[in-house]
């Protein structure tokens, strides 16, 4: 049965319609009745109604100003309210509250009914929806472990995700991927070992590294995706917390690698790197961890240290691209190579071909003094286009090469 509360500061109305409404007809019962708003307030606490039936004009607290607080206090409490005809434009303010029944005085038992029926009726419909949506959820909750799972790998295998694919499922599960970083841990079972050994590290692991977000198994290891809130010493610990903790309970070594810190939308790369780090630790004594970004920056330096190699042999090739180096003397992919180069140098790779070219000009300029521009721009990269020679060539010197020619020879 639901719960009403009268409201009216007119006794004979209150004890009328208190005695003349039939509530059970319409599966109510009255449990309160107040002269004011602020008399029901202080009774709603108490026997909390699940509707209100209040008139709009009385002493102290009016109607309006009972629904304005009541509303904020019970949110789920619907009303009815009572009003005079001259009172007809300003009931319908409560409207912002949510107030869909108001009934002109003098009004009838049936017309009182008749609304309250109404009303209640919504509320039923609405439980029920509530409790198809609590189903919903809870059977959602069920297998959400699992969408997880396979929307990590399609993260790791699906060359197709990307930003949309990311804001679609940050929404599903709450969770802070788009503008955050993260890192990858991968971790694999030392020796001979069975699927409920890795079961029970994801579980140690879910369990003591709260920055995890997603887990799946691949290629029989346990693949981990951590926000990246904390700093990575605690990051470190508590990664070998898990492994020594699955060690002590299961005596089998874990080997794991940690990403560098990068966006969702990277974590394919990052898994190919990670398990390249991993791999390569194959047959190595005992478990450890690896910290991906101390090798990827060891590799970063030997690769950069070869580029600059490379523009040092090549730099006079006018067909000497970002891309050629990559795709064909170095095998790589060409943006993460420029990400690469320009972390250890702080320069793009164009910007340093070009630098380095009008440097060795310029010694050419003073070694030679009368140098034509057109051989300039031929040897160094060029292509024999001399406007475009003089205009990269001022823009790091600020003097066109004939300027800079004149320079020299007065300096002399």
């Amino acid at each position: 049965m639901y719960k009403v509360m009268l409201v009216d500061d007119e006794r004979v109305i209150l004890e009328g319609m208190s005695l003349v409404v039939d509530w059970e007809a319409v599966g109510a019962e009255l449990v309160d009745t107040a002269k004011n708003g602020l008399e029901a307030l202080d009774k709603m606490s108490h026997s909390r109604p699940d509707v209100v039936i209040t008139d709009i004009s009385m002493p102290g607290l009016d109607g309006l100003g009972l629904i304005e607080q009541a509303s904020a206090a019970y949110p789920r409490t619907r009303f009815i309210m009572l009003s005079g005809y001259k009172e007809f434009d300003y009931a319908r303010r409560a409207m912002r509250y949510g107030v869909k029944h108001y009934l002109l005085k003098p009004c009838n038992e049936n017309q009182i009914q008749s609304a309250l029926a109404e009303l209640l009726q919504e509320r039923r419909r609405m439980e029920r929806q509530e409790i198809e949506e609590g189903q919903i959820k809870q059977r959602f909750q069920r297998v959400l472990p699992h969408v997880k799972e396979q929307v990590l790998l399609e993260f790791i295998t699906n060359r197709t995700y990307g930003p949309l694919e990311v804001k679609y499922y940050q929404e599903l599960f709450n969770l802070e991927l788009e503008d955050h970083p993260i890192r990858l841990l991968l971790l694999r079972i030392a020796g001979g070992y069975d699927y409920g050994h890795l079961f029970a590290l994801k579980n140690i692991a879910r369990d003591l590294l709260p920055n995890a977000l997603m887990s799946t198994t691949l290629e029989g290891n346990l693949l981990l995706l951590l926000s990246d809130h904390t700093d990575l010493d605690r990051l470190k610990a508590e990664v070998d917390l898990a492994r020594n903790t699955f060690t002590r309970l299961y005596k089998l070594e874990v080997t794991a690698v940690l990403s560098e810190a990068d966006r969702i939308v990277h974590s394919r790369q990052l898994y190919k790197q990670a398990l390249l780090c991993l791999d390569r630790s194959y047959g190595l004594d005992g478990g450890r961890l690896i910290i991906q970004e101390d090798t990827i920056s060891s590799r970063h330096t030997s690769v950069v240290e070869k580029m600059i190699e490379i523009v040092t042999r090549h730099y006079r090739e006018a067909n000497l691209t970002l891309n050629g180096v990559a795709q064909q003397m170095l095998y790589m992919n060409p943006d993460y190579l420029g990400k690469m180069f320009k972390k250890g140098t702080g320069e793009n790779f164009s910007h340093y071909l070009n630098r380095y070219r009008i440097e060795r000009a310029c010694e050419q300029i003073r070694r030679d003094g009368d140098v034509k521009i057109f051989e300039l721009a031929e040897n160094y990269g060029f292509g024999g286009n001399a406007p475009y020679f003089s205009q990269v060539f001022k823009k790091w010197t600020g003097m066109t090469p004939t300027e800079y020619r004149k320079c020299e020879t007065e300096e002399r």
